[in-house]
């Protein structure tokens, strides 16, 4: 898994890899939670089927995605600082002066 996300804000947000321990790490809350899980692979399926789709379904997936990431940010830390701070770091922008108040304010990116 990445450490370190951030990049200048005048530079494209980094790619973040997809590889199999991202992906244990992201989903071990479920571990006790066989429903969220089975209803959370629903969800991705349909993503899935919308971007194996025709190209008009891929703003569909876009927006359920962005509803999603939306979603999360309740159950983060950045609730506490803020909903932009939270989208800067998950798209990968935030610049490093930003990501170090973050940090110095005990959230973990």
């Amino acid at each position: 898994m990445l450490d370190h996300r951030s990049t200048n804000a005048d530079s494209p947000p980094p790619d973040i890899p997809l590889d199999a321990e991202d992906w244990d790490i992201a989903f071990a809350p479920f571990k006790d939670q066989p429903y969220a899980a089975l209803n959370l692979a629903y969800h991705l399926a349909r993503l899935q089927q919308l971007l194996n789709g025709k190209l008009t379904d891929i703003p569909e997936a876009m927006a359920a995605m962005d509803r999603a990431i939306d979603r999360l940010y309740e159950h983060s830390e950045f609730r506490q600082v803020g909903h932009s701070l939270f989208r800067q770091t998950v798209s990968g922008v935030l610049t490093t002066k930003t990501e170090k108040a973050v940090h110095d304010l005990g959230i973990r990116t």
